[in-house]
């Protein structure tokens, strides 16, 4: 396989785009009041129009389709990669709008503001764990637990070394995470040199390693790094059950993608 990607700030803006994106649609189920019925297609894209995206917006739903969009009601246009990355993990970065700002579809052009700011959700991990409701604990939960799966998946389709290495076994193995009070969760399976990611539970094979948080305030501490990963074992509030040994790989992984997407 070779690399689809020429530099780390292009393959991070391509994760962006096709990993962060999409999460747009747990926001849009979320969102109420008058600008939720804003419907339209926004295009992201880099001024080189070398990685494209669009979203579409309807009443209470989100899409997003990995391509160009030809009568786009409104375009934002990163300059480059690294602007696209900065505005996904919150740095100061705007893309050029067009039309102007916006203005010619307002309503529409403020919704998509609004959801895209909220998908800023590598950023908002520096949230102190009593800073937010429940239920923003579990939508994060939710939106961090497919964003690690879906991130592997995409690296992986572009030949990221680390995220390959993974796939490099005899048979189709499946890693999974759910918390178990609310039944959300995520999934990777990975088969040799094929990787897939999916939300919810993977039910055509058991795990071959399951990682099941106690509830979502355990769930929301170890993924936002608010407490330690042997506190967490200890505690009881963070359960592996399978191969110690991809355990340990696949959270390692995690770490990885991590410091890959926020450039630490």
């Amino acid at each position: 396989m070779s690399a689809l990607v020429e530099d780390d700030a292009t393959l991070r803006a391509r994760v962006f785009l096709r990993a962060v994106l999409p999460l747009v649609r747990l926001l849009a189920e979320r969102s109420t009041g008058p600008l939720s019925r804003a419907r339209g297609a926004i295009e992201l894209s880099l001024a080189d129009g070398s990685l494209a995206s669009t979203l579409r917006l309807d009443e209470g739903a989100a899409h997003v389709a990995h391509e160009r969009c030809e009568r786009a009601d409104v375009r934002w246009v990163f300059r480059d990669a690294r602007a696209l990355n900065d505005f996904f993990i919150g740095r100061p970065s705007l893309p050029k709008i067009t039309p102007w700002m916006g203005l010619a579809s307002p309503r529409l052009s403020a919704r998509a503001l609004g959801l895209l700011l909220g998908l800023r959700v590598l950023d908002a991990r520096a949230s102190r764990r009593g800073a937010i409701t429940h239920e923003e604990q579990r939508l994060r939960v939710r939106m961090l637990l497919a964003l690690v799966t879906r991130a592997i998946a995409e690296l992986h389709r572009c030949a990221w070394e680390p995220a390959r290495a993974l796939t490099k076994v005899d048979r189709e193995r499946v890693f999974q995470w759910t918390v178990a009070d609310t039944g959300d969760g995520a999934y990777l399976r990975v088969r040799p040199d094929r990787a897939c990611a999916g939300t919810g539970a993977y039910a055509q094979r058991e795990p071959f390693v399951h990682t099941v948080f106690r509830d979502v305030e355990s769930a929301f501490a170890a993924l936002t790094a608010s407490a330690s990963q042997m506190e967490g074992f200890r505690g009881g509030a963070v359960v592996t059950h399978g191969s110690p040994e991809y355990a340990r790989k696949v959270s390692y992984l995690m770490q990885q993608v991590d410091q890959m997407l926020t450039g630490q």
